[in-house]
């Protein structure tokens, strides 16, 4: 057995004593994926025929609105939601940033 320090390098026990922690995590990044995705397609649908109107003052806010959020990073987003708007009066929980 490969062995370091006389401790095994591999222990089931731990592996099973921390497995209900990951699965707890494992559910939490499914719902977040599951929620990610619906919002993602029902705002994107939106914002894909508004910014595909024949009229430019519908177009246009949305065509600045989509290249606004497209040039931006993520984490830059993802910090003024978390950070910024609780500054504004708007306070979401850490699942809901």
């Amino acid at each position: 057995m490969n062995q370091i320090a006389d401790r095994p390098v591999w222990d089931w026990e731990f592996v099973w004593e921390v497995f209900p922690r990951v699965w707890d995590g494992m559910v939490v990044i499914i719902q977040a994926t599951l929620l990610g995705i619906t919002i993602a397609m029902v705002l994107g649908l939106f914002l894909a025929l508004g910014r595909r109107s024949e009229r430019r003052w519908i177009s246009w806010p949305f065509a600045a609105f989509i290249d606004f959020i497209r040039s931006t990073p993520l984490l830059i987003q993802l910090f003024f939601v978390f950070f910024a708007l609780p500054e504004m009066g708007i306070v979401l929980s850490a699942f809901v940033s």
